[in-house]
């Protein structure tokens, strides 16, 4: 290799264009990859408003159920774009946390995991298909259709990281992401793996928390976790992706004119709060809260899921001036 040669590549590794590199943010050609088909699952109207299932088939093969919840007054055309944590369903908690945003008028797509056997997950597929997602439901809903909004918990933050780093490449804007407890911005090591013995006790320590819901609410929270073999073997599958620390890679990638908030919890070691700090120290607008105790679960407790409805009740509003 010449000197020349040599210079090239790393200035190449140095820096974050383009976005579609080998393997890392998402596959290369994978930019082309395009919904193929649409499978309208049904609706359900009421007083809220009116909520679309539906399949999502790629060109690749991968394949997405898709909840849109469209309420009767908006508080913007800015769509709320989300998936689901691992483990879990689009039902129960996730449809909690969509209909919340419905209830402040908020547009919102709530997207499953991939539901075909996928033994190779890789969380920039995931990323990239929920824009295109977004795409199709702000063409059928009336909604805009070169700006969204980005939540998520865990699995979901992480793919909502990334897809703010691709948006842009897509010709599309995030405008505000919350990225509830994302996880690994630093990969899993065998040098970090001993603070994973704890976590057990810690994790238990929060169901306490979670139990405050009122019956109501926590009687479909059953709902939220996967039960049938093959998402489990999906899930299963995507753990060496999810800990890789490729989210915390996507950082770089990201607009440094980012706005948004990030949450995490001191006794949560999967999220790794100060890391997810030092990442996200030259990028103005963007709020990385990191609140002492609790655990990874604690994202669910009343507290938290009242603190991130507190964020979109304000976003609301100033979308609505």
């Amino acid at each position: 290799m010449s000197i020349a040669t040599a210079q090239e590549a790393v200035a190449a590794l140095d820096s974050p264009e383009p976005r579609y590199v080998g393997a890392f943010l998402l596959p290369k050609d994978y930019e082309k990859n395009s919904i193929k088909k649409v499978r309208e699952l049904g609706e359900i109207n009421d007083d809220l408003g009116r909520m679309v299932a539906r399949q999502i088939f790629m060109t690749d093969g991968l394949e997405y159920t898709v909840k849109s919840f469209n309420p009767h007054s908006r508080s913007t055309d800015i769509a709320v774009t989300m998936t689901v944590p691992w483990l879990t369903e689009p039902a129960g908690y996730n449809t909690h946390m969509a209909l919340a945003l419905a209830k402040l008028g908020f547009p919102v797509d709530l997207i499953s995991a991939e539901r075909n056997l996928e033994l190779k997950p890789h969380i920039g597929k995931s990323a990239h298909n929920q824009l295109k997602i977004n795409e199709l439901t702000a063409m059928r809903h009336n909604r805009d259709p070169g700006k969204l909004i980005v939540t998520g918990v865990s699995r979901a933050a992480m793919i909502g990281l990334l897809l703010t780093a691709l948006a842009k490449e897509d010709g599309r804007e995030v405008v505000y992401g919350d990225y509830v407890v994302p996880c690994y911005p630093k990969g899993l090591t065998v040098g970090n793996l001993g603070k994973h013995a704890l976590m057990p006790m810690s994790e238990l320590k929060t169901i306490r928390h979670i139990l405050d819901f009122p019956f109501r609410t926590l009687q479909h929270y059953p709902n939220t976790f996967s039960v049938k073999p093959k998402r489990w073997v999906n899930h299963l599958a995507a753990m060496p992706e999810l800990t890789s620390g490729i989210a915390g890679e996507a950082v770089r990638f990201m607009p440094p004119d980012t706005h948004g908030h990030l949450t995490a919890f001191r006794g949560d070691v999967m999220s790794q709060g100060e890391n997810w700090q030092e990442l996200f120290a030259k990028f103005p607008n963007m709020e990385v809260e990191l609140i002492n105790g609790g655990a990874h679960l604690s994202c669910a407790s009343p507290q938290a899921m009242k603190s991130w409805k507190s964020r979109f009740h304000k976003l609301g509003e100033y979308l609505d001036q």
